[in-house]
């Protein structure tokens, strides 16, 4: 993703103007689900019985929750829960941690100059309740030349 490598619960603070690239906190058990799951599928459903949580035992839907991102296949929806590694395919693909806000940000085509403000929770709201950069201009573009053409 050509960021620096940052830790579960750390903000990146280097040489470079970079905002927003924090990634939340995890717990010991949520970094061993997230190493376990990325070397045996991808997905909760592969973990042992030992780290599935009691509440995933008896239920088969919402399998999405506690996933890894897969580089091959597209980006999950961004969400509000977005920094959040039990709230949807929000684990980074290669490192023991959710995305990052930054992260987060670029899936949603937002510019790296773009600086969001707030906690780590507002951060995440505003980018999964914002409507991609590049499709809101697209759709833009697009009304805008039939308007234009409309007014022929």
């Amino acid at each position: 993703m050509g960021l620096p490598e940052i830790e579960a619960g750390e903000e990146y603070h280097g040489d470079m103007k970079i905002y927003n690239h924090a990634a939340n906190y995890l717990s010991q058990t949520n970094i061993q689900r997230i190493k376990y799951i990325r070397e045996h599928g991808g997905s909760r459903t592969s973990l042992p019985e030992g780290l599935v949580l009691t509440c995933h035992k008896n239920h088969k839907g919402h399998t999405d929750v506690y996933g890894i991102i897969d580089l091959d296949k597209p980006a999950p929806t961004i969400t509000g829960g977005c920094m959040t590694f039990s709230k949807g395919r929000f684990g980074h693909p290669t490192q023991n941690r959710a995305l990052s806000a930054r992260e987060a940000a670029r899936l949603q085509t937002f510019r790296d100059n773009y600086r969001f403000f707030g906690n780590k929770g507002q951060i995440a709201q505003q980018i999964g309740n914002a409507v991609p950069v590049e499709l809101a201009k697209a759709s833009g573009e697009y009304f805008y030349d039939l308007w234009k053409a409309l007014m022929e």
